[in-house]
């Protein structure tokens, strides 16, 4: 029989748990059925929490009773899960098939983290946002891809809803999220830039950060550079070379990847930015001659371009 260990660690949450969690709202859907837990499933500090026993028993197992130093053990299938009160065990630290995660003892029951539970008996686990309903299917594979899972979303370009339904976002959050990109501070030029919309703090942004990409448009002129600047260093470190798909920008992130269309010719290209620059006035790129070339740039010497941003990947 496996055995999952989850010991309880949440020193901080429990200091400032009653203000924090709340039960209200918050349902558990097990396999499609809405289960009625007593004590209630918990909302704290971001984390749906749930009472171990009569969550395990609603699975069809049990707690089997008390092990060594006070543990809680508990079965389900083939899996035994024990709830360490062990507060100084660290997180992540046990043999073949011990697994820790966060937990916490409250008005008589010990509560776990239902995303870790989740993960450590298998299965699939979803969490709407916007319905306060956390999903878990026991019989789907683990690995298996939620809804929206996978897909990223554009901050820059996404409608309200579908913030809320592929993100899993509250509607007041992501409403603060398309005020700001709509604001005079917006659009978000790279995905950091999600810290300054007020309610996301670095929680918040560590569960979306690899969910969303940058996407945003810019108008203006573009100039390029060749042969002078051959085998020289560009601001990045790397080597120009003048025959790749490279650009200068002035403040974009070195890798960021930008759509270049040049409604003069009716072509487009995608670069790579390595170098900063230009450092003219009213120009917003700086093509390598690969890249002029590929727009149809060089017999202009300068034109208007519409750059379009895509963040660290090309598609």
């Amino acid at each position: 029989m496996a055995r999952i260990l989850l010991p309880v660690l949440f020193l901080i949450l429990i200091l400032s748990l009653p203000a924090q969690a709340s039960s209200e709202g918050v349902k558990v859907l097990l396999d499609g059925k809405a289960l009625d837990l007593e004590p209630p499933a918990l909302l704290a500090d971001g984390y749906v929490l749930v009472p171990v026993k009569p969550f395990l028993e609603a699975l069809g197992g049990a707690v089997a009773g008390e092990g060594q130093g006070g543990d809680f053990i508990g079965r389900w299938r083939d899996k035994e899960v024990v709830i360490s009160l062990d507060c100084g065990a660290p997180a992540g630290e046990g043999g073949h098939g011990e697994v820790y995660v966060p937990g916490l003892a409250l008005v008589g029951s010990i509560y776990v983290p239902l995303h870790q539970l989740a993960e450590a008996l298998g299965g699939n686990l979803t969490w709407d946002f916007a319905s306060r309903t956390v999903f878990w299917d026991t019989e789907a594979p683990q690995n298996r891809p939620a809804a929206g899972e996978g897909e990223k979303v554009s901050i820059n370009t996404a409608p309200l809803e579908k913030l809320q339904e592929v993100l899993g976002l509250e509607e007041n959050l992501a409403r603060a999220i398309v005020e700001h990109r709509e604001s005079k501070e917006g659009p978000f030029r790279k995905i950091e830039d999600l810290l300054q919309v007020p309610g996301i703090d670095e929680r918040v942004f560590a569960a979306l950060k690899d969910r969303v990409t940058v996407i945003y448009e810019e108008r203006g002129m573009a100039s390029w550079y060749g042969s002078q600047f051959k085998g020289r260093r560009t601001a990045s470190g790397e080597i120009y070379k003048q025959d790749e798909l490279t650009a200068a920008h002035p403040e974009l992130p070195f890798g960021t990847y930008v759509r270049v269309y040049c409604p003069a010719t009716g072509r487009e290209t995608v670069v790579r930015i390595n170098d900063r620059g230009p450092f003219v006035p009213g120009r917003i790129i700086d093509l390598s001659r690969g890249a002029a070339d590929a727009i149809g740039l060089r017999p202009y010497g300068v034109a208007e371009v519409i750059i379009q941003v895509m963040g660290e990947q090309p598609d």
